[in-house]
């Protein structure tokens, strides 16, 4: 007669520490790609910030560049009249500081104190997270006033 309780020597299956231990090394597994997705994301929002402060960079030097040199009778229309050096006040736009320095130039395109020489030298910073900058530098030329 045959005994009611047999063994099975190939049970599958997998115990209590061989789980634990599994949810260990995935654990830890994991911790690295955690740091990566988190480096990749410091990545991109950087690079987004510093596409957005070079286009708002290059902007201010086209919006310049748009404006007639000079115009009779001081009109603020004008590039030398509106970017007269050494230069408008810095502003703040969408979390960026906006600043332009400007100076007239000579025809060696040294800066120089004087009067209009129908070129000026403009230089733009953009600084964002009190740490990070841009600039550019760009010359505006026209007729002389």
């Amino acid at each position: 007669m045959r005994s009611s309780t047999v063994e099975r020597k190939d049970e599958a299956g997998s115990s209590l520490v061989e789980v634990t231990v599994a949810m260990v090394v995935l654990t830890l597994a994991m911790v690295p790609v955690v740091g990566v997705l988190e480096a990749g994301h410091r990545a991109a929002t950087s690079s987004g910030e510093y596409d957005a402060a070079r286009a708002l960079a290059g902007s201010e030097l086209e919006e310049a560049r748009a404006l007639p040199y000079h115009r009779p009778g001081g009109a603020a229309d004008s590039a030398v009249e509106r970017y007269a050096p050494p230069g408008p006040p810095g502003v703040t736009v969408d979390g960026f500081a906006l600043s332009v320095r400007t100076a007239f130039v000579s025809g060696e395109l040294s800066g120089t104190a004087g009067s209009p020489t129908g070129q000026m030298r403009m230089d733009v910073l953009v600084e964002w997270e009190g740490d990070r900058s841009y600039s550019t530098t760009g010359f505006v030329s026209g007729r002389p006033p």
